[in-house]
């Protein structure tokens, strides 16, 4: 069972920059409140448009596939897909879970409260072929129905009816008796006798749990012969005029009577499909396919205006609102209590929210961008000279610094796009120079395409953006990792400890050079002839080593045009990761081949000359995924599929330590170390996040929510955060404990001194040396002046 993050953790979710909404099945809008929610892998976020800020959140234990909230706004009900999955119901006052119910078994397409939320009506995947009626208070199901098509949408249009829509399927269930078989009731009207008017018969009549469940029969709409065949992706329910509307996959909008069933009137919405549909007291709006918002007249379907477009992603860096050319479906439309606002999700992960008061001035209100695609890396953007120096700049000369703010990093996705994001620092004023107010992004500073390579302009494939048109999302076959993987784009990243070049390798095996000052690609090299895995900057040296699934490292010379210096042809499978030790004189890499090879590197007149193998560990079993230096520079920590965190020391060879946490299902993944060497954060094939105490090995801390691969981990250079990415395109920032940040930043404060100490201490030396080295050689020229001078006569 999910529920919020216990406050005895050491870790806690801030931010979720992204989203895994499909349909309007997982996205609902509070009518008290007016938040929203909406699915980020498995957990829901509840943002509130009023407040700008993401205020609560709640994880499930598996992805979350749709979630909705009570009529009253008291109880969030959220969906989950996955073998066994739950239907959770949240008290919103308390935070408290307050039923888990189970009865589905592959997922859960699409939820519904009854007007009275005492009934929750579930609708299962396609190949689960159940729906469930809930009296969800007392944690059972009270009837049931066996579906053979997909259910995209449920709604109520009574505490006694509700309607499903689908592939091929609009159809109206009625919860009263003379609708429902009970197999185990001689008289099933006798049922009725204690039951109220204004609640649902079902919720209140419990069956046997020893016997089958009552099935209750649904009646088909009567539909046009010409929209027979239609997949009806959305319905709502018009309450002033009791009528039902819903769109279909060809994008027509269509009006039903709730009494009659019969299809009274259809327009089309001049979209090759709509997607979604929202309902208020006076307007309809529809989500289109092709990234418009059509807006409708309630009463008699006239047609009263389009919403303006998502912005393209060549246009993500405008500083303008307009002539936007998005073209991205609009998978979730809802309006907003008060219908003078509404929210859009669009099929490229970004969420946008109008202000419609006027329908003749239509104006964005808020509005966040996303990764659309797998994150597959993450690099923290280094410290400026003045943030390390004693008087570092003030949090206004910050803001407005031309420079990248403290506090940014830059993810990489199969979106095709390179993003600098900024969450802020405690205590520093917000980013307002220009070059970084994104005015459709409060968090993403600059967005960097994909340069496809002209050999591939000719493929539609390789050439067509990652955003482009898709058709309606289905949760039940559709994930994050599967989209976008035919395209070329980043995979890897490391940032040169100058601050001034960001190094980025692509599936193709190609590596791009990057100028941070002037975000302008400056040298790619063809690299490798398969996908490179990791990059790294020598701390020190001026290099940067690329790894390859094609079993090679490569080692470039940075002031020399990255000219290629030495080829490592240690390994006999995929090198899944290379890391040069802090001193910048050796180079480590690990990878498929159960083997961690530490190479030292031969300069001469600042050239290498060769990389010299000097140790080699091997792993007792499988692929070891990732490799870490302490700050002591002393130690390797290794993850991989012996589901530990090995440590190893660097000079000997030796395992020193071995960390396991209890109840670590999969192997791990990722890891980082923070800068102090106090702490070490994973990512595990379960999902998981820990982190240990790098001395102890403790686990003090374990989070979860995403809900594909966690495929990277780094600790912020403050160390108050612990930033997340994840192949469901989503980046979690989790705030950590005072107690970690003070143990970090104390650590870090004696090393820097123990630095300056060791600093004053080779200069002295290098003084005296160079003393001793003068006073020799006024000595050498003094014995060699006396015995040339001729002796006396």
């Amino acid at each position: 069972m999910g529920g919020p993050i216990p406050p005895a953790n050491k870790v806690t979710l801030e931010k979720v920059i992204g989203l895994t909404s499909l349909s309007n099945a997982a996205f609902s809008v509070n009518s008290g409140t007016g938040e929203v929610a909406y699915a980020a892998g498995s957990v829901v976020v509840l943002y509130s448009a009023r407040r700008n800020r993401q205020v609560r959140f709640f994880r499930a234990s598996k992805t979350v596939s749709c979630c909705c909230f009570s009529s009253d706004g008291k109880y969030l009900a959220i969906g989950e897909t996955g073998h066994a999955p739950a239907v959770i119901v949240w008290d919103l006052s308390t935070g408290a879970v307050k039923s888990e119910l189970k009865g589905h078994k592959f997922g859960v397409s699409a939820l519904a409260f009854s007007p009275s939320a005492s009934t929750l009506v579930s609708a299962g995947f396609k190949h689960d072929r159940r729906l469930y009626i809930w009296n969800w208070r007392a944690c059972r199901p009270v009837a049931a129905a066996r579906i053979s098509q997909k259910v995209y949408s449920i709604c109520f249009t009574s505490s006694r009816q509700f309607v499903t829509a689908g592939a091929n399927h609009l159809k109206f269930w009625n919860m009263d008796t003379s609708n429902v078989i009970f197999p185990d009731s001689p008289n099933p009207n006798s049922l009725t006798s204690s039951i109220s008017a204004d609640a649902s018969v079902l919720a209140a009549n419990l069956p046997n749990p020893d016997h089958p469940l009552p099935e209750i029969k649904g009646y088909p709409a009567s539909i046009l012969a010409s929209h027979a065949n239609s997949t009806f992706v959305d319905v709502a329910h018009h309450g002033p005029t009791d009528k039902i509307y819903t769109v279909t996959s060809n994008g027509t909008l269509c009006a039903f009577s709730a009494s009659s069933l019969l299809m009274e009137n259809w327009v089309s919405l001049e979209s090759p499909r709509g997607c979604s549909i929202t309902i208020s007291d006076d307007l309809i709006a529809t989500g289109c396919g092709n990234g418009t918002v059509r807006i409708f007249s309630a009463s008699d379907l006239k047609y009263r205006t389009t919403l303006p477009l998502p912005p393209s992603p060549t246009q993500f860096n405008s500083n303008t609102l307009n002539n936007n050319s998005g073209n991205s479906s609009s998978s979730c439309v809802r309006f907003l209590p008060g219908s003078t606002k509404i929210s859009v999700i669009y099929s490229d992960s970004s969420l946008f929210v109008y202000d419609i008061a006027d329908l003749n001035n239509i104006g964005k209100y808020r509005s966040f961008l996303h990764h659309s695609g797998p994150i597959w890396d993450i690099q923290p953007i280094p410290l400026k000279p003045s943030v390390n120096s004693s008087h570092p700049a003030s949090p206004r000369m910050e803001a407005t610094s031309p420079d990248l703010p403290e506090g940014t990093f830059v993810t990489v996705s199969s979106d095709q796009t390179m993003r600098f994001w900024n969450v802020g620092v405690p205590g520093a004023a917000r980013v307002t120079h220009s070059r970084w107010k994104n005015v459709f992004s409060r968090d993403l500073l600059h967005v960097s395409q994909y340069p496809v390579p002209p050999s591939s302009s000719s493929s539609d494939q390789a050439s067509a953006p990652a955003t482009s048109p898709v058709p309606p999302s289905d949760p039940e076959t559709e994930n994050f990792t599967s989209l976008n993987a035919s395209n070329p784009s980043f995979r890897s990243l490391a940032m040169s400890p100058g601050r001034s070049e960001l190094a980025c390798g692509d599936k193709s095996g190609n590596v791009m050079i990057f100028n941070i000052n002037s975000m302008s690609l400056e040298k790619t090299m063809p690299a490798h002839d398969a996908e490179v895995m990791s990059l790294s900057y020598s701390p020190t040296s001026g290099l940067l080593a690329s790894a390859s699934r094609d079993k090679l490292v490569h080692v470039y010379d940075t002031s020399c045009d990255y000219e290629k210096l030495v080829t490592l042809p240690n390994h006999t499978s995929t090198v899944t990761a290379v890391k040069f030790s802090n001193d910048g004189k050796k180079i480590i890499t690990c990878g498929g081949d159960r083997a961690v090879h530490v190479s030292e590197l031969e300069h001469k007149d600042n050239k290498i000359l060769k990389a010299k193998k000097c140790k080699t560990i091997s792993a007792k079993r499988g692929t070891i995924y990732d490799v870490n230096i302490d700050a002591s520079n002393k130690f390797l920590i290794l993850s991989g599929q012996d589901k530990s965190v090995s440590v190893y020391n660097m000079n000997s060879g030796r395992k020193t330590r071995s960390y396991k946490c209890d109840g670590v299902t999969g192997e791990l993944y990722k890891l980082d170390i923070d800068p102090s060497g106090l702490f070490i954060a994973t990512a595990a094939f379960d999902k998981w996040i820990r982190i240990f105490d790098f001395y102890s090995g403790n686990c003090i801390g374990k989070v979860a929510g995403h809900s594909e691969l966690v495929t990277g981990v780094k600790f912020t250079l403050d160390g108050r955060r612990l930033i997340s990415i994840g192949a469901d395109g989503c980046i979690f920032v989790w705030r950590l404990a005072p107690e970690l940040t003070s143990a970090m930043q104390e650590r870090l404060s004696e090393m820097k001194k123990k630095e300056a100490q060791v600093q004053v201490a080779n200069a002295g030396a290098a003084a005296d040396a160079a003393s001793a080295a003068t006073a020799a050689t006024t000595a050498t020229a003094a014995t060699a002046t006396a015995t040339a001078k001729p002796p006396p006569p």
